[in-house]
């Protein structure tokens, strides 16, 4: 794990799809790891760990934080 890491998921590989260029890795989390003050109701909570991405399409780190709809169901009529 890394020390400075505010949030640890150990994952097992579920399965691998190759692409052109590349490979893409699918992996089944079945451990989490955090100190309590990085959680909201035992969930890693984006704003305490001050999360970011890479978007690959632009190259360009973005910070994670106010959700902006429920998956699955916002947009459904």
């Amino acid at each position: 794990m890394i020390e400075r890491c505010p949030v640890t998921m150990e994952c097992k590989l579920a399965h691998t799809v190759e692409l052109p260029t590349n490979t893409f890795f699918i992996g089944e989390i079945i451990n989490l790891y955090s100190e309590e003050r990085y959680l909201t109701e035992s969930m890693p909570d984006a704003k305490k760990t001050n999360s970011f991405i890479l978007t690959k399409s632009d190259n360009h780190y973005r910070v994670l934080g106010e959700s902006v709809g429920k998956a699955w169901s916002a947009g459904k009529f």
